[in-house]
């Protein structure tokens, strides 16, 4: 797993949403749908993350992204996609329960600690890590809810299969 602190997770969060923010989203005459939905990893829910959907070829919307938390999400009508195929990237953090040092100065406040946090999206869906899952949505007209149910199971395939 891999770990951040609060603060990192935080700085990502903003950081990846002001550029979805700064790709476009509402008030633009884009026939846009509302979509809410769940995203847990074997059952648990995200306790806190980011969601993206990236236009695939041959829908015309800006890549969007907003906030999971407690395994919700939700795109309003006004800020939605609008119809059409997407690729879908889901950041996810979880508290560890543990505290982490930070350097000195690290912060304005002078904290010398923070909550640990660790990723907790499976690496087969996290294409940063590697992963080769691909996460797409089809998004219709009108309101939507698309459920992401992640698993950390690996399907093992043999590498040779003997036919007789």
């Amino acid at each position: 797993m891999t770990t951040l602190n609060h603060k990192a997770l935080r700085i990502a969060l903003l950081t990846f949403a002001g550029l979805c923010f700064a790709a476009g989203c509402g008030g633009d005459g884009l026939n846009r749908a509302k979509v809410t939905g769940k995203v847990t990893v074997d059952g648990a829910p995200v306790e806190i993350g980011y969601i993206t959907f990236e236009a695939l070829p041959g829908t015309d919307c800006p890549q969007i992204g907003t906030e999971v938390r407690d395994g919700n999400y939700t795109f309003p009508k006004a800020k939605g996609p609008v119809p059409g195929q997407y690729k879908v990237t889901i950041l996810g953090q979880r508290a560890t329960g543990k505290k982490i040092k930070l350097p000195p100065g690290a912060t304005p406040s002078g904290k010398t600690e923070t909550d640990e946090y660790v990723s907790v999206i499976p690496k087969k869906y996290d294409r940063l890590r590697g992963g080769t899952e691909k996460l797409e949505a089809t998004i219709a007209k009108g309101a939507n809810e698309i459920n992401f149910e992640l698993d950390t199971k690996e399907v093992k395939i043999p590498k040779k299969f003997v036919l007789e």
